[in-house]
């Protein structure tokens, strides 16, 4: 007969392994030595923290995958659905148009029922005007709605992640109109492609 191991000893290995794998990445190792043992331990190694701007550095890198610059017409899809926003851009009336002063373009996009307009030298521009309004009244109406009664305390019905986006992008768009250009892991295509001033 082959010999079987007690199956609890293999999870409490396994639980082991996978307690190890889990260590905060704030940590490292001192003692770069090979041996390790069965868990994956190294022999007499000394943990010690990692320096605060290494720390800095990976949060930094952290926060910039959860928030990156978008423009108001993703951001108007992504907290209604692509699906329930309408566009809708005007004619200018030639005989209305100042012949020295700029062309504008007129958009309209409706969201749940209300419709919101915006005036740029360009259709993106905007269509980019129209949905930041939007944005403002569907961020208005979540906050208004009451935290669920199963304890709210922690809960919050304002998009966060999508504001943070939305005020990157225009910040970034005020910095490039102004006349600074961007570093490129700074810059994005939304900048361009959405309706940003060129640099």
């Amino acid at each position: 007969m082959m010999d079987v191991e007690p199956v609890d000893d293999l999870e409490q290995l396994d639980n082991s392994c996978q307690d190890q794998e889990e260590l905060d990445d704030s940590v490292q190792t001192e003692n770069d030595s090979k041996d390790d043992d069965a868990l994956g331990v190294k022999g007499g190694a000394v943990r010690k923290p990692l320096p605060k701007a290494t720390i800095r550095r990976r949060n930094n890198a952290r926060i910039k995958k959860m928030v990156a610059p978008k423009a108001p017409i993703q951001v108007l899809n992504e907290l209604v659905g692509p699906g329930n926003v309408k566009f809708a851009m005007q004619v200018p009336n030639p005989g209305m148009m100042n012949m020295n002063g700029p062309k504008l373009l007129t958009a309209e996009v409706t969201v749940e029922d209300q419709t919101f307009s915006g005036s740029g030298p360009s259709r993106a521009i905007a269509k980019n005007i129209a949905a930041e309004e939007a944005v403002h009244y569907v961020v208005m109406k979540r906050n208004k709605e009451q935290p669920p009664e199963d304890g709210g305390r922690f809960q919050d019905s304002t998009p966060w992640g999508a504001l943070a986006s939305l005020a990157l992008f225009k910040l970034f768009n005020d910095w490039q109109s102004s006349g600074y250009s961007l570093p490129g892991e700074l810059g994005s295509k939304e900048l361009e492609m959405k309706g940003g001033v060129p640099g």
